[in-house]
């Protein structure tokens, strides 16, 4: 049986030391204590012998577990949950962690998924759309060593923080379509009061504003996500005088009212205009393909992950506040621009 390639028979190979050969094939920040020069050559030597890294070894030696843990209570049925989920996995997995998932679908799953919070199970945390997990408690593991970071949570200064600008993807769909002449345009959003619905509806509210326009509150419809589309398409044609525009807060209920309207006989967007918020694959496979703000999930991944390696690197490092900003991809849903 052939023996594993080590370090030392890397560093015999390359004529350096066996630290310098740790530091290059190290993925974390203390590759720079190595010229890019001499690090390229020790790891093309690394690989043409065929070393492959001791990772039990060296988490013991380290003291870590390669290991970042994800935790949300969303559903995995949306395009935007498993797409931000696929991106942190990406970034975490070019730091040389895996990433271990947690589900927080009931109360209980809180209480398991806080258990793998500690050292010596993971080390960091990223957690997603923290509607049903304590801020504080979130503070106290943040305080007790573990780095973590919160995404989409409300702003707390003693956390790192990365939000989706949802205000601003609300005041620039709402923008879009008054652009495009429309006066009547329904807001469908979340139904479950809370500082996300408020957040989107100061951005819808500003739009108009800026158009010189009054908030008609019959226009907004709160609905949950998993509600019947049939039903709320029933409450949009109920309307007087009838909407020409909607705005929903969902790729998927869009594409589902698409089918609606379609089914009402109305042409879109020549009778009634679509936006969503939330750019998704599934925008461009309907029949009218959707225009969508794009919430900018990969620059939101990014962030986290940078952010939880910042702690990882250093734990003294000050939290931070990141908020992405979304964009506008027109489709033939709302228009052409006028």
């Amino acid at each position: 049986m052939r023996q594993a390639i080590s370090l030392h028979d890397v560093a015999r190979r390359a004529g350096v030391s066996h630290t310098a050969v740790s530091l290059a094939l190290n993925r974390g920040a203390e590759r720079k204590r190595v010229s890019e020069k001499r690090a390229a050559r020790i790891q093309r030597i690394a690989q043409i012998m065929g070393y492959a890294p001791n990772h039990a070894a060296r988490s013991l030696r380290l003291g870590r577990t390669h290991t970042v843990v994800l935790a949300t209570p969303n559903s995995l049925r949306y395009a935007y949950v498993y797409e931000l989920i696929e991106e942190i996995q990406a970034h975490v997995a070019l730091h040389g962690y895996r990433l271990n998932l947690e589900l927080l679908r009931q109360p209980q799953d809180n209480e398991n998924a806080y258990r793998t919070f500690v050292r010596g199970r993971c080390d960091g945390v990223i957690i997603v759309s923290t509607q049903r997990v304590f801020p504080e408690r979130l503070a106290a593991i943040r305080k007790n060593g573990l780095p973590l970071v919160a995404v989409d949570m409300s702003l707390r200064r003693d956390l790192d923080c990365v939000f989706h600008d949802v205000a601003g993807a609300a005041r620039i769909g709402t923008a879009h379509l008054i652009e495009q002449g429309h006066r009547r345009i329904v807001f469908v959003l979340d139904h479950q009061p809370g500082a996300c619905r408020t957040v989107r509806l100061s951005g819808n509210r500003r739009a108009l504003k800026e158009a010189g326009m009054t908030m008609d509150d019959t226009l907004l419809l709160p609905w949950k996500v998993d509600g019947v589309p049939a039903e709320l398409w029933r409450q949009i044609a109920a309307l007087r005088p009838r909407p020409s525009a909607i705005l929903c807060y969902n790729a998927e209920l869009t594409a589902a009212l698409l089918r609606e309207t379609r089914r009402a006989g109305l042409r879109v967007p020549e009778d009634l205009a679509l936006v969503a918020i939330g750019d998704a694959p599934l925008n461009t496979l309907v029949e009218v393909p959707l225009t969508a703000v794009d919430i900018n999930n990969p620059a939101v991944a990014k962030a986290a992950v940078e952010r939880l390696m910042a702690q990882i690197d250093d734990p003294s490092t000050l939290p931070r506040q990141v908020r992405v900003q979304p964009t506008l991809v027109v489709r033939e849903s709302s228009g052409e621009r006028m």
